[in-house]
This record gives C-alpha cells, sequence and structure tokens, in this order.
C-alpha cells in the first residue's frame, strides 16, 4: 500500500473543501441580502474553516510530495474512496461547529450535530438536525449555503472530480466505478474525459434548474440552494416547510415549481453517462435502456397506488404540515391535479432518495406508507445521485427469484438470468443477491442499535406502542442506507433527527455513508488484509 500517495491525494481533497467554501461568503453581504450583524459568525467560520482546510491539504500534499509521480494501483484507489469521503465529511463539519448554529433554541452544535449534518450533506441524505431554519440568527444564510453546496459537491461524487484533476488510467476507471456504479466507460484514458463531460453536464442541469426556479418567482439564494439539493437528490432546504413553502407564497408560482422539480428528479435519479449519452444527440441509449425503462415503470404504477389508496382512504382531505398552514377544503377533497400532482411529487422524492416534502405523508394511509418503504429501498438507477439499493439490481433479484421458482419444479432446468438483452451470470446474480441480503441486515442491525441507545421516548412525536418505535427506528435506518432523509413518526415531514442522542447520530452517520458507498468499501478500511503490503 503506497501510502504517501493516499495522503497526498487526500491533500487535494482538503485544498477542495477549503477553496468551495470560499463561494458561500459573499450570502453574508447585503448587497446580496444579508444582514451582517446575523451573518459576522458564519462569515468567520467560513473564513477559519477554509484556512483550516488548505493548510491540512498542504501539510498532506508536503507529506506526500515523494509520490508525485507514482502510478495509482489497485489498493490505493480503493482505499482513497472512503478516505475521501470521510475527510470530506470531517473538514465540512468544521464550520457548523465554528458558526455556533443552533440545532434549536438557544442549543448550539455539537460535534455529533455538525458531523451527522456534514454527512447527511456530502452523502446526498438531506437529514437534518437542525429544528428551525428560518429563524433570524440561528443558522446563517451563508452556513444555509454551505449546507446546499455540500450537497453539489457530494452529489457527482468527489472521486469523478478526483479523476478531472489526476486521469489515472485504470486506476481512474476503477475510482469512477466505485463511484457511480455505472461500469459503462470505454477505454482507461477515455475516463478522464468522460469525467469532465459529466462534470460539465452537472452543473449545466443546476443551472438550468437555477433560471428555472428564478422564474417561478425563488430568489437567487433559494433556487441555487434548491438546485443543488435536487440535482444531487439530496433535500435539504431553506425553509423549515421545505417545498411546502412556496405554497404559501403569492410570489411563486407553487404548481410550476413542483412539477420542475419533479422532472429534474426524475433526471437526477438516471444514470447521468446515459443522460451525457442524450445530449450528445444519441437518445436511443437512455431509451433502450431497460434499467430506466423499469424506473419509469416503478413511478407510474406507485403513482397509481398512492394515488387511488388515498383517495379512497381521505388523505387529499387535509393539505400542509406544521411548518407550512394546514388547508382543509371546501368538498373534502382537493382537486384532483392537485392531488396527482401531490402524488407523483412524493413518489419520485422517495425513489430517487430526494426528500423533499410538500406535505405530511406520513399519515397517509399503511398501503402508501409500505409503497415509500419500497421506493426507498429500491432508489434511483446505477450510475445516478440517488441512493437505495438501485433499479437494476432489484431487476435481477426478481428475474433470479423467478428462476429459482422455475427450477422447483424443473430441477435440470439450465436457465440465464435476462434483463431486457443483458444476460447476467452466475457470479452477477450471486453477487447482487449477497448486496442485497447484506444491506437489508445492515438496515436491522443498526435499527437495533439505535433502539439499544435510543428507545425514542422522549421524541417530539412519542408513539403510544413500542411496536410504533420500532417501525420508526426501522424507517430512520432504511432512510439513512438509502440517503433518503426523511422516514416515518418523529423523523417525518414535520420533524428532525435532533433529539437523538449523540451516539446514535455518529451510528447513523456511519449508515449514511455505508449507503451511499454501497456497503463494502467502509467496511473494508477495517480489514487487516486490506492495509497488509502485497
Amino acid at each position: 500500500m503506497n501510502f504517501r500517495l493516499i495522503v497526498r491525494l487526500l491533500g487535494l481533497i482538503a485544498d477542495l473543501l477549503g477553496i468551495s467554501m470560499l463561494f458561500s461568503l459573499p450570502w453574508a453581504f447585503p448587497s446580496l441580502g444579508g444582514v451582517w450583524e446575523q451573518e459576522r459568525t458564519g462569515f468567520l467560520a467560513l473564513l477559519c474553516s477554509a484556512l483550516i482546510c488548505v493548510a491540512l491539504g498542504e501539510i498532506l500534499r508536503f507529506l506526500g510530495r515523494a509520490a508525485k509521480d507514482d502510478q495509482f494501483l489497485r489498493c490505493e484507489s480503493i482505499a482513497v474512496v472512503p478516505l475521501s469521503w470521510i475527510l470530506a465529511i470531517l473538514l465540512a463539519a468544521l464550520p457548523y461547529l465554528l458558526s455556533g448554529a443552533e440545532v434549536r433554541e438557544g442549543v448550539a452544535m455539537s460535534a455529533a450535530d455538525a458531523i451527522f449534518e456534514s454527512t447527511s450533506g456530502i452523502t446526498t441524505t438531506g437529514a437534518t438536525v437542525l429544528a428551525n431554519v428560518e429563524a433570524p440568527g440561528a443558522v446563517p444564510r451563508t452556513i444555509l449555503f454551505w449546507r446546499a453546496t455540500t450537497h453539489f459537491l457530494g452529489g457527482l461524487g468527489i472521486m469523478v472530480l478526483f479523476v478531472i484533476l489526476i486521469g489515472q488510467g485504470v486506476a481512474g476507471k476503477m475510482m469512477m466505478n466505485a463511484e457511480l456504479g455505472a461500469g459503462a466507460f470505454g477505454s482507461p484514458m477515455q475516463v478522464q474525459s468522460v469525467a469532465r463531460l459529466l462534470s460539465y453536464l452537472y452543473v449545466g442541469m443546476a443551472l438550468v434548474l437555477t433560471i428555472l426556479l428564478r422564474i417561478c418567482g425563488l430568489s437567487s439564494f433559494d433556487a441555487l440552494c434548491h438546485a443543488f439539493s435536487t440535482l444531487s437528490t439530496g433535500g435539504f432546504s431553506t425553509y423549515n416547510g421545505s417545498i411546502g413553502h412556496f405554497a404559501t407564497d403569492p410570489g411563486c408560482n407553487s404548481p410550476v415549481i413542483e412539477w420542475t422539480l419533479i422532472v429534474f428528479m426524475i433526471l437526477a435519479g438516471s444514470n447521468i453517462v446515459l443522460l451525457l449519452h442524450l445530449l450528445l444527440g444519441k437518445p436511443a441509449a437512455l431509451l433502450r435502456d431497460t434499467e430506466w425503462r423499469g424506473y419509469l415503470q416503478i413511478i407510474l404504477l406507485a403513482t397509481i397506488v398512492v394515488f387511488v389508496s388515498g383517495i379512497v382512504c381521505h388523505d387529499f382531505e387535509v393539505f400542509g404540515t406544521e411548518s407550512v398552514p394546514i388547508v382543509e377544503t371546501e368538498n373534502g377533497l382537493l382537486p384532483w391535479p392537485t392531488a396527482l400532482r401531490l402524488t407523483v411529487f412524493h413518489v419520485v422524492s422517495a425513489l430517487t432518495g430526494t426528500g423533499f416534502c410538500l406535505d405530511e405523508y406520513e399519515r397517509w394511509n399503511g398501503l402508501a406508507l409500505l409503497v415509500f418503504i419500497h421506493l426507498m429501498f429500491i432508489g434511483g438507477c446505477s450510475g445516478s445521485t440517488a441512493g437505495g439499493t438501485k433499479v437494476i439490481r432489484n431487476l435481477i433479484a426478481v428475474r433470479t427469484i423467478s428462476q429459482e421458482i422455475g427450477r422447483a419444479h424443473r430441477p435440470n432446468l439450465v436457465q440465464t438470468v435476462r434483463v431486457g438483452k443483458a444476460v447476467f451470470g452466475n457470479e452477477t446474480t450471486s453477487a447482487v443477491m449477497t448486496y442485497l441480503c447484506a444491506f437489508l441486515l445492515s438496515v436491522f442491525l443498526v435499527a437495533f442499535v439505535a433502539l439499544t441507545f435510543e428507545p425514542l421516548h422522549d421524541s417530539p412525536a412519542p408513539v403510544c406502542d413500542e411496536g410504533g418505535r420500532v417501525i420508526n427506528a426501522l424507517s430512520a435506518s432504511l432512510s439513512m442506507h438509502s440517503n433518503v432523509g426523511p422516514a416515518f413518526g418523529p423523523f417525518g415531514a414535520k420533524g428532525n433527527y435532533g433529539f437523538l442522542c449523540s451516539k446514535v447520530k455518529f451510528l447513523f452517520s456511519w449508515a449514511m455513508l455505508m449507503g451511499r458507498l454501497e456497503l463494502y468499501l467502509p467496511i473494508l478500511l477495517f480489514s487487516p488484509a486490506f492495509w497488509r503490503r502485497h
């Protein structure tokens, strides 16, 4: 293991984080809507954090200077991925700590709170410990913008930036596959140019969405923050009511905002490599893709089930949250276009792991909640910023199970698993089934440990029975692993994770990282055999 090479590359990550923090500073100035008395602490915290990051980066690069011309081998490529994410999380937490941002009135962020919020941002989960992001002085606008920026940085992935900066051939391809899970690249020497194009596409989509949101009535600050959150499928908002806030703002065209975000959430949950083909004038690559077609079919089916069950169970008779004024309909039901938009929005938000909210979806009927659980588990397409286990894995699992059922009465039958035109061998299907089982095992294990340390008796929305507390813990654990953010009960549309004890916050932070890096890479860091010289 070439430790000097790893240290040098971690120095690049520290420098990158430090420079990124500087882009949040202008929002403290009155010309951009800032109030200096409220923004001073955030401004100074970001400036100090940027200096710390750059200083650390230069120290690490100096220590690794001897490895400047060394080749990136397999072990270094694998190790640098989780180590980079961990370093980025720790450094991104500095502004929260130094600014004294308040979790709730009069209570400043602890180290556990800062790391949880930082992990949620970098992994694009969108879970938060902040009870009130709108209170003047509680959370400076500069910190809110940094919070959204962490989504933007974590969206396409730090590894793509790595490949752009250093272009390490075969190692670069390995890092891209480890980060995006796409495996859709050409020769290794083409990886750097592909990574650069993906970054251009990602930034371009963010700019387009920002412009569209500005046209719909959002301020430049809100438009940028929500564009960063949408394209990264993160979910951080600058309002307590999330996207539902704009329904109460007469200056905003709320229906258009919601449909615009739906479209861009669907795009963000698609394989970004296929979106690049679409941009290059090759739409057939996207339309032919079996995973993408299955992705759209899941959205359609889930929308139908949730919409019909919502009408039958009267879920649409009341609209709103505690943060958004509750509106009772005059004739007992929202207009069907509004109810449909509400349904599509929450279905897409859950499937892509964005976590934006319009309504208290956790109060909908049991069938709808069961659908949301399945959507959180499935997630978006491979090679996207979405979380979950990915659509392609679930398609392979369904075909594999169907094949095994057939073998029950025809044991000598030899078949291959086909998903569209793609054929998958036993090694692939075994790896997929193993991953899905490991994912579920991790979800249950984290929920078990969380209940051990935090029975949830003192939550803001306590449940009368132990069964309800178990469901809340399981939904929170699944949300962390799938990088969704909101869950059920006290973790729903109107809730947050701020009331949890520090141990559980650290545990959930680890679960978010595990979900973002698909379980194995973070665990590999604890294997002594991995660190031995080869």
